[in-house]
This record gives C-alpha cells, structure tokens and sequence, in this order.
C-alpha cells in the first residue's frame, strides 16, 4: 500500500507498507523533497517496496491498493508496464 500526503509543514511524503497474511510491515516514509508525486515517480517508489519486501520479508506483492486520484491510476499502469 503506498500513499501519499503533506504534512503540516507542507512537506510532501509517501508511506510504503506491505500486508501479507495477518501481518503488516512499515517499509518506509519518503520525504519526497522536490520531486513531484508523479506516476513514475510513485512507481519507482511502490517497485523499490515490492523489491524490500522480498529481499526482507520473503513475501511477493500480487496486488496494489490505491485510491481513484489520477495519480495512483497511472501508476498501477506503470508498475504493469515495469
């Protein structure tokens, strides 16, 4: 699960967390500095998870939740394409 938020400084941050089974594990928080919440961008960001998530916890993703902003769409079309 990744998404994406500003803080109240405004700084723009991503959360990247993995759930497998009944558990869940925090993978990271990015400061997203000036890099725009792109789709490409994003999707790095969720393929560098998926990669953490089987080097550190055996697990493969096979589905990705997000919500309907334009963004987390495109994506989902990028990380098919990757």
């Amino acid at each position: 699960m990744q998404d994406g938020w500003s803080d109240i400084h405004n700084t723009p941050v991503i959360a990247c967390n993995v759930r497998t089974g009944n558990k869940s594990f925090f993978i990271s928080a990015i400061d997203t500095g000036t890099n725009k919440k792109t789709a490409d961008y994003c999707a790095t960001l969720a393929k560098d998870t998926m990669t953490i998530a089987a080097e550190s916890f055996g697990c493969n993703v096979t589905a990705v939740v997000t919500d309907k902003e334009t963004t987390w769409a495109n994506l989902l079309r990028k990380i098919i394409l990757i």
